[in-house]
């Protein structure tokens, strides 16, 4: 028995170019829309610190006609992450920790609005069945994260591996 269901993602939930459903193969796929019964909601992070996705660059819409969706960074996060030198015009650096909140963050962002997918679902009985595909990005290069998930693990209780284990090297033999 086949059964209607709504499904969206977040994010990307397979790497750039494959089947995740963005725009384009820059923007977290593009192959693949029909697999999404709400256009692809994209969020990442530019070269130089900022949320992209199309909403942030202000596009007027996706390939469908639809307006543009995605993660919106707060004019607040931009001025605290460019104060806290997270933010720069030369380019992305290798991690930053600022002390700044989870939405200035693409996964942050993506948490809260699958929060709020999660909470109109519950809301609305039209909306269910559901799938959410949701991707988080962290940890992946560079480490950007707000300062907090840094003070987890302080630098003096990380220690340096004297090799690398053997099941590291698998892909490398």
């Amino acid at each position: 028995m086949f059964v209607d269901f709504c499904s969206n993602c977040r994010c990307q939930v397979f790497h750039p170019g494959t089947s995740s459903g963005g725009v384009s193969s820059d923007e977290g796929g593009g192959d693949m829309p029909y697999s999404w019964s709400e256009p692809y909601w994209f969020c990442d992070q530019f070269y130089n610190g900022t949320v992209q996705s199309l909403a942030m660059q202000q596009w007027p819409a996706n390939a469908d006609g639809s307006p543009a969706r995605g993660c919106v960074q707060s004019a607040e996060c931009v001025e605290c992450m460019t104060a806290a030198g997270s933010i720069t015009p030369t380019g992305k650096q290798t991690w930053s920790a600022a002390n700044c909140s989870d939405e200035c963050y693409p996964d942050g962002l993506v948490a809260q609005n699958t929060i709020e997918q999660l909470e109109y679902a519950a809301a609305h009985k039209e909306a269910r069945p559901f799938f959410i595909a949701s991707g988080m990005k962290r940890p992946h290069m560079g480490w950007f994260a707000p300062d907090s998930f840094f003070q987890l693990y302080p630098n003096s209780s990380v220690r340096e591996l004297d090799s690398l284990p053997s099941a590291a090297l698998m892909d490398l033999m």
